[in-house]
């Protein structure tokens, strides 16, 4: 019986040893025209190396004199080859892109278009590269166009639902914020659109608790006050700070630069939940000098709602400093041409 049980076990961990080795298959050696296999052997167990070397006039597909492939279940990481010394290995362009070789390298005297992806622009004539023994010409610079933006503003209890996360979006890009389940924006929607415009995205939502999960009503029973001491602590919003305190009700006020949407007033019910709260919008422009070719460079500037900001220009007038207003109106700035203080002031700028 013990026989028995034994054979029964080393049945089983010979089928396990051989389905692993099936699993793990072998790689063979591969066919290297002008080149040479450093410890030759016909195959090459899972997870194992193969290091190769090309003869005068040739170099390998990789990057480097020499090379290193690994052998993943019967498939090498990149499949050993020896090309022509001249030719060339795809260039590297941030952000940038440009038609791709199925060989995966590109014969000397190839000339490839280099486009820029969204957001960004060529800093310089140069828009294309040319193979030439085995290295490329200068290669183009991809830089952020003075009207893209960066990544979009974090609205709290909410998230953008058409785009991917990026760094830049190019001009005239939307994206489009939901919130979550039980809140709403300003307007009682649970979605709004924002736009880049001149650099800077337009005023993104602002996402509140609806008014049927707030406390605000009880299946439109009218529901009694008490004293706000019944509630306990009062709640924090993001932006603003308590103005007012008296024994049924209490107000918040809004820090510079943002304005408070919701009720005036918060009130404490019988049963111990406040009545809704206000939110504290941003309620601003700004002005990214770093992005911007004609504005001096003085980092990002802040424009409350409804007012003008004035910023130096690079460019001079006849030896006079020029400047560029901006006014800001509902979240989106209007920005003037570069002129001079008087020229601002006779309005023919």
């Amino acid at each position: 019986m013990c026989m028995r049980s034994l054979s029964f076990v080393l049945l089983v961990w010979l089928v396990g040893v051989l389905h692993a080795q099936r699993s793990e298959r072998f790689c063979l050696t591969p066919s290297l025209n002008h080149g040479y296999v450093f410890r030759y052997q016909s195959t090459f167990p899972h997870d194992t190396d193969l290091t190769y070397a090309c003869d005068h006039g040739h170099k390998p597909a990789v990057e480097g004199w020499w090379a290193r492939a690994t052998c993943r279940n019967g498939k090498w990481s990149h499949e050993p080859k020896c090309i022509d010394e001249k030719a060339c290995l795809p260039p590297t362009i941030p952000n940038a892109g440009y038609v791709q070789n199925s060989d995966g390298w590109f014969v000397q005297g190839t000339d490839l278009t280099i486009t820029c992806d969204k957001g960004y622009e060529h800093k310089g004539p140069d828009t294309s590269v040319r193979c030439v023994a085995g290295s490329w010409t200068s290669v183009p610079v991809c830089e952020e166009r003075a009207d893209a933006c960066g990544a979009p503003p974090e609205v709290h209890h909410a998230v953008i639902i058409n785009e991917e996360y990026q760094v830049v979006f190019a001009a005239n890009s939307q994206l489009q914020y939901q919130c979550k389940d039980g809140y709403q924006t300003e307007d009682g929607d649970t979605k709004k659109t924002i736009r880049c415009e001149a650099g800077n995205w337009t005023r993104g939502p602002t996402c509140t608790r609806s008014s049927t999960d707030s406390g605000t009503n009880d299946g439109g029973t009218e529901r009694d006050f008490t004293t706000i001491a019944k509630c306990g602590k009062i709640p924090i919003i993001e932006h603003g700070v308590v103005s007012q305190i008296e024994t049924s009700y209490f107000k918040y006020e809004c820090a510079v630069y943002y304005k408070r949407v919701g009720p005036d007033t918060v009130k404490c019910y019988t049963d111990g939940s406040w009545s809704q709260q206000p939110a504290c919008e941003a309620f601003y422009c700004s002005v990214n000098t770093v992005r911007s070719r004609e504005l001096v460079n003085v980092g990002q500037r802040y424009i409350e709602d409804g007012k003008t900001l004035i910023l130096e220009c690079v460019t001079r007038s006849w030896g006079w400093t020029t400047y560029a207003h901006f006014q800001c109106t509902d979240g989106n700035v209007q920005a003037t041409r570069c002129c001079t203080q008087y020229s601002h002031d006779r309005n023919s700028c």
